[in-house]
């Protein structure tokens, strides 16, 4: 079955208090998250990461790991089974 939409699930809660929060175990923690530093430079969306799915042709998205929606099917909650989560 060929995938029809793409989910990417960040390691870190939506918003500026996430935001924050990441900041802070990345940086004095040494934590990271995959996802970000795939799409991600330390100021910016990485143009490469868009110009990549793009070419995919398939829709996409994203969603931190404490939106409701991602909880702990992933992607699978809000995409169906034609979802591929990164």
């Amino acid at each position: 079955m060929p995938i029809k939409r793409l989910v990417g699930v960040y390691r870190a809660n939506a918003g500026v208090r996430g935001e924050f929060r990441y900041l802070i175990d990345h940086y004095l923690r040494g934590e990271s998250c995959s996802l970000c530093e795939i799409t991600h430079s330390p100021f910016r969306r990485r143009a490469a990461w868009d110009k990549g799915v793009a070419a995919l042709g398939v829709r996409h998205g994203a969603r931190g790991r404490g939106d409701e929606h991602a909880g702990r099917q992933g992607a699978a909650a809000f995409g169906g089974e034609d979802a591929a989560q990164v």
